[in-house]
């Protein structure tokens, strides 16, 4: 079988100096918030185009200070201006780690969910048993336990023998493994 897209092994060790990583940047960010959708709603949005505008106004207030309504929070104005290029500079870092986390996710999780499926036909054919008795994988990952034939699952454990013939690679490989 080909190896996945993705095929690592993450330590305990390595997912903790993660986790720590992150709270390191977390705790020099106390001044993050996090709005809800009705938040979010209501607010005014700043797209890419506009922040030269919002930069060149605050340079005019800067330059002009005598300009500026009593109304007008200039230094409110100004720090704001002044976070929302500073969080510009590194927001694309954490932008990108967060698409790459999920993206990897992604990738790990479709492979696992096709194996899974693969895995559960061959497990599937293996419970057709043989003689009457049937035996399939435990939930818990720790071998195969002995079931009684099933209501209606006379005929076919009668018909074992003749169902691991035409059953091909699947009934070969529960053969071979105890299935």
């Amino acid at each position: 079988m080909a190896k996945g897209r993705v095929s690592v092994a993450m330590t305990g060790a390595d997912i903790d100096k993660i986790i720590a990583a992150l709270k390191g940047v977390k705790a020099l960010l106390p001044f993050l918030l996090v709005l809800n959708a009705e938040e979010r709603k209501g607010m005014l949005k700043l797209g890419p185009k506009r922040v030269s505008f919002v930069q060149n106004v605050r340079n005019m207030v800067l330059a002009h200070p005598e300009l500026v309504p009593a109304y007008i929070d200039a230094p409110e104005f100004i720090l704001d201006v002044s976070l929302l290029e500073s969080i510009d500079k590194f927001l694309p870092f954490l932008a990108e780690l967060a698409e790459g986390g999920g993206d990897t996710r992604m990738v790990a999780g479709g492979e696992a969910i096709a194996t899974a499926f693969r895995m559960y036909e061959i497990f599937k054919a293996c419970r057709q048993g043989r003689g009457g008795a049937r035996r399939r994988p435990r939930r818990d990952g720790r071998g195969l336990q002995e079931e009684g034939p099933q209501e209606g699952q006379g005929r076919l454990a009668a018909r074992g023998e003749a169902h691991r013939r035409t059953s091909g690679d699947r009934r070969s490989y529960c053969d071979e493994h105890g299935g």
